[in-house]
């Protein structure tokens, strides 16, 4: 049994190109400092006085420097090239992190995260554009999923590491963020270089099979990508108010809560690799991710109910194997969409959708708990749960047959 555990995840991991895994490298070390985002809520409202409302408007502001940074940098991917892209983003927000720490009036603090978000978020599009250009078609999905084991292994390490610095100084946080980003920095300048004929071939083949449409005229992927917005609002729950809730109604230190988020990453990263290996050819794609969004709804369902820490680690595990059916699928439904000549198009609106949810989503949260408390937040997160279940579902329907004559 062993022998063939170990043969599986061999296996899992086989294939992939040197350089993504030296992008995947980066994007561990850069998300090991991933620690100002998940208590930016707390240190508004404890450290810095800030009140719950101006917490929320500096998170949703790091979801508009998140749209216009993934919106930019799509673009000037395909004009200079993504590694030009990746190193500059990555040493701007290490700087900008650095700065972000010496502030203290909540607008130089609201405009700099802002920028940390811009050229943070930046980096996303140009990093899927390099792991296209160096995978194969038959391994790009785990080549992406090689890079979400790299973030989530870097963020279980992150939230803990950044639950010690915070009981210290939270200061430190920014500092840390600032130096792995600027780490990541130099090993794509040192490792990873622009590349332009990987994929020559595969995009030879694939546009026999595809036509090239804009993503704004495809009007089952537009439901999707609303669909996909749905979603990561409630999931961005975790990253944003989550912490809060963790703090003021459980009373947890800053250790305990970044223990708790460590465990998502943990989870991940051991499983999701596997699990993808081993499960992505018994349903299609949108099946996982119904089975994903409904988790998702059940995880605030049980917060209804929360009454001790073994309740949030029940929830925590319910929002892990959401995340582990959801987004992995969610991705290879992108690409499947895409023409040979759209795929950067789709990966763009793909990640406004996350980009647009991190705008609203502490808005929607810190304004419902202000004025109606905690459980208002998840019966609202569980209505969110049903549309999007309820919505793939019919997607799934409409589509299955494009599926079918995808997959032969």
């Amino acid at each position: 049994m062993l022998k063939s555990l170990y043969s599986t995840f061999i296996s899992a991991f086989s294939g992939i190109n040197r350089a993504v895994w030296f992008l995947s490298l980066a994007m561990f070390i850069n998300r090991c400092g991933t620690m100002v985002i998940v208590f930016m809520t707390i240190y508004a409202t404890k450290e810095l006085k800030y009140s719950v409302e101006q917490a929320g408007s500096i998170m949703a502001l790091f979801g508009v420097g998140s749209l216009f940074g993934v919106l930019i940098s799509g673009r000037l991917t395909d004009k200079i090239g993504y590694y030009k892209i990746m190193v500059g983003s990555l040493f701007m927000g290490g700087l900008l992190f650095i700065v972000l720490a010496q502030l203290k009036q909540f607008y130089p603090i609201a405009i700099c995260t802002f920028l940390v978000s811009f050229f943070g978020e930046a980096f996303r599009p140009a990093n899927m554009a390099a792991i296209a250009k160096y995978s194969k078609s038959e391994n790009f999905t785990r080549s992406l999923s090689l890079n979400r084991l790299a973030i989530n292994l870097g963020f279980s390490i992150g939230p803990a590491l950044g639950g010690f610095l915070a009981q210290n100084n939270y200061k430190y946080l920014f500092y840390a963020d600032g130096i792995t980003c600027i780490l990541a920095a130099l090993v794509v300048a040192y490792f990873v270089k622009q590349k332009n004929d990987v994929t020559k071939k595969v995009v030879a083949v694939e546009a026999e099979k595809k036509k090239n449409i804009s993503p704004f005229k495809d009007g089952p992927y537009l439901f999707f990508t609303f669909l996909g917005i749905l979603y990561a609002t409630a999931f961005f729950q975790m990253f944003s108010t989550m912490p809060l809730y963790y703090k003021d109604v459980h009373h947890l230190s800053e250790q305990k809560i970044g223990l708790l988020m460590a465990f998502n990453g943990i989870s991940v990263a051991a499983i999701e690799m596997v699990l993808i290996y081993k499960i992505e050819n018994k349903l299609k794609p949108l099946q996982f991710v119904m089975l994903g969004a409904f988790m998702l709804m059940m995880n605030y369902v049980v917060l209804l109910f929360a009454t001790n820490f073994s309740w949030l680690i029940f929830s925590m595990l319910l929002i892990t194997v959401s995340e582990m059916l959801a987004m992995p699928f969610m991705t290879t439904y992108m690409i499947q969409r895409a023409g040979p000549e759209k795929k950067g198009s789709y990966a763009s609106v793909y990640s406004m959708t996350w980009s647009i949810a991190q705008i609203i989503s502490p808005i929607i949260a810190t304004q419902t708990i202000a004025k109606a408390g905690h459980n208002a937040l998840w019966v609202v997160f569980i209505l969110f749960g049903m549309a999007v279940t309820l919505g793939i579902y019919l997607l799934h329907r409409k589509t299955e047959q494009i599926y079918d004559v995808e997959m032969k």
